[in-house]
């Protein structure tokens, strides 16, 4: 039987968040298409791969001895393309890294542009929380992870990390709001009060639910936007509050009118790393990335 690597992908991506909504923003589908397609591909399987539950998706059997055969299969496949890519007239080495949104927007992206001036190399994101960002690195998906290090250091020795910085998540508000005048506030605290989030398909997104939800609370923000940008332009309007990570607010025009609070909670600490299969050591763009990193100081 014949199997389209695009089907292998998108079966991965539900494997991964089993949300059909998200899977179907990591893979640049409609919700629609992306359930017509699983349909499709579990017939010409010939026995389902998920069991839909009024939560999400949950994998069947099949779909967990499917898992691991399908990261092997786009592993070999990324590693033919990548080896195959250095024989190509005029083409440039692709680098991909796996990494949540915070990672991604907060980061990585400031230093790319000096990076790409020094270096011929075509960059692909793969937007990814940071678990799901070490597995990619390990199943041949992405050559590099960022992620938080409580994450990637549950795949040692699989996964070598390398320490990056150490970010928090703060609670950002309007001056006049209860909270501001509270040296440190918890999730419960946060949650009684409008606010404002990022979409489920968000990696963050999802995490802020999934920690609310563990509280048996329920994560209803009065507004969703897909940045953090977004996020404090609305808190500044006055829409509510809202959590975000340190990181974002350097970039952010008018940060002197937010008030800025510590939240209490294990996870708002988050030390950052990069991560990357030990089995095979990142060589050319990799490589140079992370050196680039450690030139500038930006990595330990």
């Amino acid at each position: 039987m014949h199997y389209d690597l695009t089907d292998l992908r998108m079966f991965l991506a539900l494997a991964r968040t089993l949300n059909m909504a998200a899977a179907a923003v990591e893979s640049g589908r409609s919700t629609a298409a992306l359930s017509q397609r699983l349909k499709k591909f579990e017939a010409e399987v010939g026995t389902p791969l998920f069991v839909r539950e009024a939560r999400g998706l949950a994998l069947t059997s099949a779909g967990h001895a499917l898992k691991p055969l399908a990261e092997d299969v786009l592993a070999t496949s990324a590693r033919m393309e990548s080896a195959l890519a250095a024989f190509q007239p005029g083409s440039r080495p692709v680098l991909r890294i796996a990494s949540n949104t915070s990672g991604i927007q907060n980061h990585l992206l400031p230093a790319v542009g000096a990076f790409l001036r020094e270096h011929s190399v075509r960059l692909v994101f793969l937007e990814r929380q940071s678990r799901a960002a070490v597995e990619a690195v390990l199943a041949g998906e992405a050559n590099l992870a960022f992620s938080v290090e409580r994450a990637a250091r549950e795949f040692e020795p699989e996964a070598h990390v390398v320490p990056f910085t150490v970010d928090r998540h703060v609670l950002v508000a309007d001056p006049d709001h209860p909270l501001a005048r509270e040296e440190s506030v918890r999730l419960r605290d946060i949650i009684d009060f409008p606010y404002v989030g990022l979409p489920e398909t968000a990696p963050m997104g999802r995490a802020m639910r999934e920690r609310t939800r563990a509280l048996g609370l329920r994560y209803e923000p009065v507004v969703e936007v897909p940045s953090f940008s977004l996020m404090l332009r609305l808190v500044l309007d006055g829409a509510g509050i809202a959590v975000v990570p340190r990181s974002a607010l350097r970039p952010f025009g008018g940060l002197e009118k937010l008030a800025v609070v510590r939240i209490e909670e294990p996870w708002a600490l988050r030390p950052l790393v990069f991560a990357y299969a030990a089995a095979r050591p990142p060589v050319g763009a990799a490589r140079d990335f992370l050196d680039f990193l450690g030139r500038g100081g930006r990595i330990g």
